[in-house]
């Protein structure tokens, strides 16, 4: 995905936004399954596989787990492999989040707010980080 789609409209001069890369990687994998002992792993891969497609930003709509679980059961979906994992799971999934983020471009969306207000900060964090490329690349 990352080289053939990603880094092929990032060559091209296309802007990409997604909706993960690694930061869930790191989050699920190391902090949620309980596995310090990827943590090196992981982040000598991310050097290895996305050091020409890294993002120049990251934004990170946060909630707290708990809050994110009474959110799932309002919405009445069907529920995922991860979204069924206890409370604790997400909470250290959360923590893995916030570790990664100590190391890369962020900024951190308070996602408790009513919907429109993290749509609206979520849009404009997006519509400025492009006003931005664009004019570096002038």
């Amino acid at each position: 995905h990352v080289h053939t789609l990603v880094a092929t409209a990032l060559v091209s001069g296309t802007n990409v936004i997604s909706d993960r890369l690694d930061a869930s990687i790191l989050a699920y994998q190391v902090y949620g399954e309980e596995r310090p002992d990827l943590q090196e792993l992981f982040w000598n891969a991310r050097k290895a596989l996305f050091s020409e497609t890294l993002p120049d930003l990251y934004i990170f709509l946060d909630v707290p787990a708990n809050e994110g679980f009474v959110r799932l059961k309002k919405a009445g979906k069907k529920l995922d492999h991860f979204e069924r994992r206890s409370l604790s799971f997400h909470e250290r999934v959360r923590e893995g989040y916030k570790e990664f983020f100590k190391h890369v471009p962020h900024i951190i969306v308070d996602a408790t707010r009513p919907l429109a207000k993290v749509q609206q900060e979520a849009l404009a964090l997006v519509q400025n980080q492009l006003t931005n490329t664009w004019q570096r690349s002038m």
